[in-house]
């Protein structure tokens, strides 16, 4: 069940992917559990081992307008390294999806701004 991550013993690598899965759950409730999510986020990020890579704050900001699901692989993947079977594994997708993803939520990011036409 676990996606484990280089340095994550097992048994916190299921209470990652436990809290993972709580997550996706209050991210389909209403607007009220705003706060709950962002905790939940914060409490993954503190569990998890040192980041790899550091977010920009573009990328942030983008990525909080996209699904949940788009906005953790990118996360995992760019943050933590995690492999697309180890995503796969956590969020309970196929590592196939969470290649589509990475490469969806990648080209928005990369997508040059929009132009005013004059």
């Amino acid at each position: 069940m676990t996606g484990n991550v280089a340095g994550v013993p097992a048994s916190r690598a299921t209470a990652l992917d436990y809290m993972e899965r709580a997550l996706a759950i209050l991210r389909t409730l209403d607007g009220n559990s705003a706060k709950s999510v962002e905790h939940l986020v914060e409490a993954i990020d503190a569990a998890m081992p040192a980041p790899l890579a550091k977010m920009t704050a573009d990328e942030t900001e983008l990525t909080w307008q996209m699904s949940y699901v788009a906005q953790r692989v990118f996360q995992l993947h760019n943050k933590y390294e995690m492999t697309f079977e180890q995503i796969a594994q956590r969020l309970g997708i196929t590592a196939d999806q969470a290649r589509e993803y990475l490469d969806y939520v990648e080209m928005i990011i990369n997508a040059p701004p929009p132009t005013e036409d004059v």
